[in-house]
């Protein structure tokens, strides 16, 4: 699903449930770095700095056909999840990851990508269905780790 608000900003959503716990689901997606081997939608994720994931964090995200890109976590609620920013030329985005139990072993994760800046209508026609395919991609690996981790 995806919504325009004015000219200059866009919002994608995906959500998917997910036949695990939202545990379960949380450690799949924290380990950021692990993301390519879930999904073709990202070539390669480097966490740039020491330590955990955090406010703060960056992270160095290659995708396929696009640039790569630093993200800065700037929000980190262990279990529940986080938000990533970046901007470039004309343009900021926002990426928010949030996991929402829905049962004792079943969850929703839901993926949502805000752009802002008045380049966003002219990317919304070179790679905006890309981006959507991308996140169903990213939702559908994260899915696919958690539950086969579950029933492992």
């Amino acid at each position: 699903m995806y919504q325009w608000y004015i000219l200059g900003s866009v919002e994608h959503t995906v959500e998917v449930d997910v036949a695990a716990s939202a545990s379960r689901l949380w450690d799949v997606l924290a380990d950021v770095e692990r993301l390519p081997e879930l999904t073709p939608s990202m070539a390669s994720v480097e966490h740039l700095g020491e330590g955990e994931l955090g406010v703060g964090s960056r992270v160095r995200i290659d995708q396929p056909k696009l640039a790569a890109m630093t993200w800065e976590i700037t929000e980190w609620d262990p279990g529940r999840g986080f938000t990533w920013e970046m901007s470039s030329a004309g343009v900021r985005v926002r990426a928010s990851h949030v996991v929402t139990p829905t049962g004792p072993a079943s969850c929703r994760l839901t993926l949502t990508m805000s752009q802002r800046g008045f380049l966003v209508p002219l990317l919304e026609l070179l790679v905006g269905r890309r981006g959507r395919r991308y996140m169903a991609q990213e939702a559908d690996g994260l899915k696919r780790a958690a539950e086969t981790a579950r029933s492992a």
